[in-house]
């Protein structure tokens, strides 16, 4: 198994009083050796108590007496003129130990951590978890990155059109493997290049579940870039991603009948706003223009007044949220409306 070797802080008063618990100041409680962390993962880690390196806790164990735990995440962020260290959530969580049958304290298993991030321990002794007396030292570890690729080949793309694409998980290429072979629910992310409308969907497994299936996913934009994410559904059901991310770009698409002719690349790929000038915004303004949303008049390269009321407009007629700016459901309204013309 392998140990991640932790460190012994000491904090000001004004950063245990972040805990919510009233401390004794003087020798603390827990030594350097007392607690360790052992099969660290992005969002569990096992938590091994060795009593027999101080005298208080060996005592406790001894009586077989509550020992619980107290965690939460910490973070630093620099400022101008010195590094500020502060607890990212006010609530903290609390667990105890428990005993096995002859007496040793049991090892704790901490789930639904957050990848990447470094965590506080307390040590505290007496009452309930919440009510114990914690010691003022904290032990720290900082959990893995959610994924880590051996190399950039995790995921392949086949059967690429103006609108779909063939995604296949690459055996042995990821660290999900695991999880594969374990027959979790393997999932798939994609997007648009820069947007955050995420659309998920399942790998299925071969009929002997040794492998997963190649993904086809439809309804793709033309002439587009696309960012896909690996992810499983974590035991608390909640999706973990790969930090990885791989690109496709979709064909523009077709005009014609000859499917191997010259293409169109009236698609709208740009974020646009007031003040934006380029040649999507002719593309947009004669769409807007052609729809009876502005008068051609005003078609130009310049995203101006007058196409800011026309993408109101449009924005009013389609349901979306009306900011006159052309954002990730704007564009992909109006592109699903181009490929259609």
């Amino acid at each position: 198994m392998k140990k991640i070797t932790l460190t012994l802080m000491a904090f000001a008063v004004g950063i245990l009083a972040l805990t919510g618990h009233a401390f004794a100041f003087g020798t603390p409680i827990a030594t350097d050796g007392i607690l360790s962390f052992e099969n660290v993962t992005p969002i569990s880690l096992t938590l091994q108590l060795n009593p027999s390196t101080d005298a208080i806790y060996s005592s406790l164990v001894t009586n077989r007496q509550s020992i619980s735990v107290e965690y939460r995440p910490y973070g630093c962020t620099d400022s101008a003129t010195s590094q500020i260290c502060t607890m990212q959530y006010a609530i903290p969580s609390y667990l105890t130990f428990s005993y096995n049958a002859d007496g040793s304290i049991a090892p704790l298993s901490i789930t639904g951590l957050q990848p990447a991030t470094q965590y506080l321990f307390f040590l505290g002794h007496g009452g309930t978890a919440t009510s114990a007396t914690y010691d003022p030292a904290a032990f720290t570890v900082t959990t893995p990155s959610s994924a880590q690729y051996v190399g950039e080949t995790a995921l392949t793309f086949s059967g690429v059109t103006n609108d779909h694409a063939t995604v296949t998980v690459v055996p042995g290429s990821d660290v999900f493997q695991r999880e594969i072979a374990g027959k979790s629910i393997v999932l798939l992310r994609y997007t648009e290049t820069l947007a955050t409308n995420y659309q998920t969907q399942a790998f299925t497994y071969s009929t002997d579940g040794s492998q997963l299936l190649p993904l086809t996913i439809s309804n793709l934009l033309p002439n587009v870039q696309y960012q896909t994410w690996i992810g499983y559904l974590s035991p608390s059901s909640a999706p973990v991603w790969s930090d990885q991310s791989f690109t496709f770009t979709t064909l523009p698409t077709a005009t014609g009948t000859n499917a191997s002719s010259p293409v169109s690349a009236s698609v709208i790929t740009q974020r646009l706003t007031l003040g934006s000038r380029s040649s999507q915004v002719l593309i947009l303004e004669t769409y807007l223009a052609e729809h009876g949303f502005m008068s051609k008049t005003y078609v130009d390269t310049y995203f101006g007044t007058t196409t800011v009321v026309a993408i109101k407009s449009f924005q009013r007629t389609h349901g979306l949220t009306v900011d006159g700016r052309v954002g990730p459901m704007t564009r992909n309204a109006i592109n699903l409306a181009l490929a259609q013309q």
